[in-house]
């Protein structure tokens, strides 16, 4: 063990002038015994000093000898203090007094950044192919928990254009007194195709003896209604133009508010349809229906 501070060094430099001041004294001592029993009087030097003999001498020896004592006293306590001298003159430390080795402290583990362990991969060398999602099913009971959600009524599908609509007509075939014109007017009517003779999408035209009439559209279950709108139905009435045609003629006009539609006229003569011509503007073929109208 090493001794930093010089205490082994100067333990030993101590002990040996310990020792050496002892022998000084123990040969002191031997010449102041022998001074002693000298029989002369005469005074004897003792380490550089003269005493005489008889009784100073022996208080010479009790202080000599109390200070060889006291050096060793001295030199023990130092010795305790500092540490142990052995037999060989090795100074060992005492393990209180030692100073303990400071600790080394790491900075790497406070410094060091954490990284994250890298992602394991599959031994397989083969790459992997992604999974498909999985695709998640429509549940019906779903839809049908919220009604602003499910699918609207379809639109139900028109009846197919009546054959008579197409038939050939051979001609006309017209009324040739206004009681006959009313009677074959007074009809619940299909259109053949739109726009219809008031220039709109219907599904036909309704013509009451009362003097009523209604164009017709069908509703969401597909049946024939009358329509809402402000010129959509009103009231009728039928003239007979042959006086100022120089031929059996007639007209209907169809009234609503503060309007009139005038139509006039002509039926086929092979087939059960009428042609209704608003003012050569809107030109449409008419056929009849035995269909009920709802809510009429």
């Amino acid at each position: 063990m090493s001794d930093p501070n010089g205490f082994e060094d100067a333990l030993r430099e101590g002990l040996r002038d310990s020792a050496a001041h002892v022998s000084a004294d123990e040969d002191l001592q031997r010449r102041l015994v022998a001074g002693a029993a000298a029989p002369s009087g005469l005074e004897r030097q003792v380490g550089g000093a003269y005493f005489r003999s008889g009784w100073a001498l022996p208080v010479a020896a009790a202080v000599i000898t109390a200070l060889s004592v006291g050096s060793v006293i001295l030199v023990a306590h130092d010795a305790h203090s500092s540490g142990v001298v052995s037999g060989d003159g090795t100074f060992t430390p005492p393990p209180s007094t030692a100073a303990p080795e400071p600790t080394p402290v790491s900075t790497a583990s406070t410094t060091a950044p954490t990284t994250a362990a890298p992602p394991t991969r599959s031994s397989s060398s083969a790459p992997s192919t992604p999974e498909s999602p999985t695709p998640t099913p429509t549940s019906a009971a779903s839809t049908s928990a919220h009604p602003s959600l499910s699918s609207p009524d379809p639109t139900p599908t028109p009846p197919p254009v009546p054959a008579a609509c197409t038939a050939a007509a051979h001609g006309a075939s017209n009324p040739t007194s206004l009681a006959d014109f009313k009677a074959r007017m007074t009809r619940t009517w299909l259109v053949c195709s739109n726009p219809s003779v008031f220039g709109t999408t219907d599904a036909g035209l309704q013509i009451t003896a009362d003097g009523h009439w209604a164009k017709l559209v069908r509703n969401s279950a597909g049946h024939l209604v009358e329509a809402a709108g402000l010129r959509d139905s009103g009231t009728w009435e039928a003239l007979d133009d042959s006086a100022m045609n120089g031929h059996p003629a007639f007209q209907i006009n169809l009234m609503t508010g503060n309007s009139t539609y005038i139509l006039m006229a002509d039926f086929a003569a092979a087939v059960e349809r009428v042609q209704l011509d608003n003012n050569g503007v809107y030109v449409t073929d008419y056929v009849p229906t035995s269909e009920a109208v709802v809510g009429s």
